[in-house]
């Protein structure tokens, strides 16, 4: 009874730490919105996935390691890699080593020695088959974009200077235009991230029918007309005709 307690307990206290992790998560998705540098956003997307990934290979790991302390079996693969006097550390991370084996194509020496190893072993293998291929994908999807952005980027500045070169510009002048571009870009950039985002700068929103047009609109304006009374009393009393009047009558500006 006393083991069936601390069993209960333990995988309690992998639930809290789960509930954490999907906590910390939300936080990070957050601050993530709150970034316009989309540079930065795709380094913290693939620093996201590589935690998940960790996090997902620590609860397979504890799995597997409690299927084979479990004494269900007289053999199992802890009694067979581990000697009395192996320290936590050392169990650790030969059960995270076989975690991860199994969503990659590496091996190692810890196999299943009996039927629910086994089973464990196999359903593992099937996870770790999508994700790892979603892992790779998403990867590779953030790469290629931040290495076409970087790509575009070079050959802008690459066509530039072959410009300058085949008009015979000088030395003096060809430095300051790069330095005015430079300053440039760098400015716009800052502006956009300082600048709040418009509709128009959301080209998915083109394409949604009238109907949902007007509620957009009616919930974002509406916000700005609460401040007057006339406009909140209205608000109150005749809800349709500020919709109108929100859709219609009302843009955002920068």
């Amino acid at each position: 009874v006393d083991w069936l307690r601390f069993s209960r307990f333990r995988r309690a206290l992998r639930l809290l730490r789960l509930a954490r992790l999907v906590k910390h998560g939300s936080k990070f998705i957050t601050v993530a919105n709150t970034i316009r540098s989309e540079d930065l956003l795709v380094v913290l997307r693939v620093l996201w996935l590589l935690i998940l990934l960790i996090a997902i290979n620590h609860f397979i790991a504890c799995g597997w390691y409690a299927i084979g302390t479990s004494g269900l079996y007289d053999v199992s693969w802890t009694s067979i890699a581990f000697v009395e006097e192996a320290h936590f550390g050392f169990r650790y991370t030969t059960s995270f080593h076989w975690s991860v084996t199994q969503f990659t194509p590496a091996s190692m020496e810890v196999v299943p020695r009996n039927t629910l190893e086994r089973a464990y072993n196999i359903i593992c293998i099937f996870f770790g088959l999508l994700m790892f291929s979603s892992f790779v994908s998403n990867m590779t999807n953030s790469m290629t974009y931040l290495t076409k952005r970087n790509y575009e980027k070079k050959q802008q500045r690459d066509l530039l200077t072959s410009y300058m070169s085949n008009r015979g510009l000088s030395l003096e002048l060809k430095n300051d235009i790069a330095m005015f571009l430079a300053a440039g870009s760098s400015s716009a950039k800052k502006k956009k991230r300082n600048r709040a985002m418009q509709e128009s700068d959301i080209a998915s929103l083109r394409m949604l029918p009238e109907i949902l047009l007007e509620r957009l609109h009616a919930e974002i304006h509406s916000q700005v007309l609460r401040e007057h009374s006339f406009f909140s009393r209205l608000i109150a009393q005749e809800p349709a005709i500020v919709e109108k009047l929100c859709h219609h009558g009302m843009r955002e500006v920068a």
